[in-house]
């Protein structure tokens, strides 16, 4: 069964636009059956593209510094892009 990808998220700051990708992406991750959290964000943040990307690699720096909470599961990552992202 093939499993369509969901669209990519790129920091827009409009709620429709967050809450379909983060929709979109928890039952992308439900029909993948990826229940480790690692592997759920190792595979969400793939989908993010430019304002997303830079955030997610400031924060993956901030995070090997100790000056941010580690993000282990795509429900912490969720969490950590509606606080930032949303309007």
């Amino acid at each position: 069964m093939k499993v369509k990808e969901p669209e990519s998220y790129d920091g827009t700051r409009k709620a429709t636009t967050l809450g379909n990708f983060s929709w979109d992406m928890e039952k992308y991750l439900e029909r993948l059956n990826l229940i480790d959290g690692e592997t759920q964000v190792k595979v969400a943040t793939q989908f993010l593209t430019k304002d997303a990307k830079m955030w997610w690699r400031r924060r993956v720096d901030q995070i090997a510094n100790g000056s941010a909470d580690d993000i282990t599961s795509w429900s912490d990552l969720k969490k950590a892009l509606q606080t930032h992202f949303s309007p």
